[in-house]
C-alpha cells in the first residue's frame, strides 16, 4: 500500500481536523519563488503582444486557479516521516505533525469530487527550459497548455530541492479541498509539539473517528529516534 506524507504545523493540523477537510494550495504561495510561472522557464521574452497577453493570463491561471497538494513519499528504505529536514521546514521545527494518507484513497476522493487530477513525482534539474511559442497557442485553453507541458511547468523543480523527493497532485480548480474522512490513515506528532496541542489533536481525532464507521485512523504519540552514531568506535 502506498502512502503520502504531508507535514504541517500545529495550527494547520488543528484546522484540518476541525474542518475534516484538506485544502490544496496555490503555486504562487510555495516557498520557492521560481515556482511562479513568470519567474521560470523563459516564458517571458520577445514575443508579440498577442502572445504576451496570453502568457499573462496563463500566469494568472497557473498561480491562482491551479491548486496543488505536495507530499513526501518513501525513498528506498527511508520512510518519508523520518526526514528531519522536512520536519524542520514544514512542521515548524518539529512542533507540528506529519499526516499520512492512503494514496489511492486520496486520489479517489478527488475523482469523487468530479475532478481528474494530474499526479506524479517531481523531477529535479538545473538550468532553464526555453519555449518556442507561436500565435497558435492562443487557441489552446490554459488548462490544456499546462497539461501539455506538465512535466516542465508543473512537475519539475531546481535540483536544490531534490532532498524533498516530492510527490505532487495538481487540479485545475480554484481553492480546491476534499474531505479526509476516508483517506487519512495516521498522524505522527513531532517530538517538539506542545503537549496541549497534542492533546487537542488527539481529542479531535477521537471525536472525528467516532463519527466514522470502519475508519482505521491510527495515532502515534510522538516520533523519537535513536541518535546518530556520530563517533563510532
Amino acid at each position: 500500500m502506498a502512502y503520502l506524507y504531508h507535514y504541517t504545523n500545529n495550527i494547520s493540523l488543528i484546522k484540518i481536523l476541525v474542518s475534516q477537510t484538506f485544502k490544496f494550495g496555490h503555486l504562487q504561495n510555495t516557498n520557492d519563488p521560481c515556482e511562479r510561472l513568470e519567474n521560470r522557464f523563459g516564458l517571458s521574452g520577445n514575443y508579440s503582444s498577442i502572445i504576451d497577453k496570453y502568457l499573462d493570463q496563463l500566469c494568472d491561471f497557473y498561480n491562482k486557479k491551479t491548486s496543488i497538494a505536495c507530499f513526501g513519499v518513501k525513498n528506498g528504505n527511508i520512510s518519508a516521516d523520518l526526514k528531519w529536514t522536512m520536519w524542520a521546514n514544514y512542521s515548524y521545527k518539529s512542533t507540528g505533525a506529519c499526516m499520512v494518507f492512503d494514496k489511492n484513497k486520496f486520489i479517489n476522493v478527488i475523482k469523487q469530487e468530479g475532478v481528474m487530477p494530474l499526479e506524479k513525482r517531481i523531477k529535479y534539474n538545473l538550468g532553464s527550459i526555453r519555449f518556442n511559442l507561436t500565435e497558435q497557442i492562443i487557441d489552446l485553453p490554459h488548462k490544456d497548455f499546462l497539461t501539455k507541458y506538465q512535466d516542465k511547468l508543473l512537475f519539475s523543480k531546481h535540483k536544490d530541492w531534490s532532498y524533498e523527493k516530492e510527490f505532487r497532485i495538481v487540479v485545475f480548480e480554484e481553492n480546491f479541498k476534499i474531505p479526509i474522512t476516508h483517506c487519512l490513515e495516521k498522524v505522527f506528532y513531532g517530538p517538539e509539539i506542545d503537549q496541549s496541542d497534542e492533546e487537542c489533536c488527539k481529542n479531535l481525532i477521537r471525536l472525528f473517528n467516532c463519527n466514522i464507521k470502519n475508519e482505521k485512523l491510527k495515532i502515534s504519540a510522538s516520533i523519537i529516534h535513536k541518535p546518530l552514531n556520530c563517533f563510532p568506535d
